[in-house]
């Protein structure tokens, strides 16, 4: 891997990969994330072969990636939540934190996201086929989940096997990953700030589809100064803290 010295090293052993990222604020750590992001960015334009990149992945513990797109342009998720997947495909996946190595791995061909950008604006979006299965790999960074852990690593042997005795050898591995996807869930499930994160998503998900509504309700002038203060300090901090080249 041939990065220039001034970016930040691509992390390769699994000992500091392992760990569940933690939740980042984008107000009240507005300039630890900027850093985040740039060093993420700088790193990925180093090399043009590295289409996707996490946070934990450069020595960073925050819910953190970046992806570039077809266009060339690099989309930042703060905070990323799948609400909803769909369609299961077997992709051949590599990692840049285990190189030289090929992976199968089930994903979700069909997702909706929601995230939020460097400024704290919430946004959700679809994503289908490729876009769709490398979110799906940077959010197994985050969740501190190699290929290695649950991938089928597949070499040479295996590509040259029969079809019949490839086949079989999925099965077998498709019969494990059930297992492995219920204990992972629960470590999820099981960190209080994740999970908040999840159902802040959910249920912002059911405002969206409308199975939720909220009640219109009248708020007293002093309220309303103290939510138009809070705004405006809010702006003032965000003008502080604006740079370029963050997305």
């Amino acid at each position: 891997m041939k990065l220039k010295p001034e970016v930040k090293e691509i992390l390769t052993d699994a000992r500091y990969l392992g760990d569940l990222a933690e939740v980042i604020d984008p107000l009240k750590n507005a300039q630890t994330l900027r850093q985040v992001v740039m060093d993420l960015k700088k790193t990925m334009r180093s090399n043009p072969d590295i289409k996707a990149l996490s946070a934990p992945a450069i020595g960073y513990p925050y819910r953190v990636f970046c992806i570039k797109f077809e266009d060339l342009e690099i989309k930042t998720f703060v905070n990323p939540i799948i609400t909803e997947a769909k369609g299961i495909t077997l992709t051949k996946e590599t990692c840049w934190c285990i190189p030289g190595k090929k992976f199968i791995r089930p994903r979700n061909n069909d997702i909706k996201v929601m995230f939020t950008d460097p400024s704290g604006k919430m946004n959700s979006r679809q994503l289908v086929g490729m876009a769709a299965y490398v979110f799906q790999h940077e959010i197994d960074h985050l969740d501190g989940i190699l290929l290695s852990d649950v991938g089928l690593e597949i070499d040479e042997d295996f590509e040259m096997a029969p079809e019949e005795e490839q086949e079989e050898i999925m099965a077998m591995y498709l019969d494990s990953i059930d297992l492995q996807a219920k204990e992972i869930h629960k470590r999820i499930d099981d960190d209080p700030d994740v999970k908040e994160l999840k159902e802040a998503a959910e249920f912002l998900t059911a405002l969206q589809t409308g199975k939720v509504t909220l009640e219109k309700t009248e708020l007293d002038k002093e309220t309303v100064d103290r939510i138009n203060q809070a705004k405006r300090e809010v702006r003032e901090e965000l003008e502080k803290e604006k740079i370029d080249g963050i997305s």
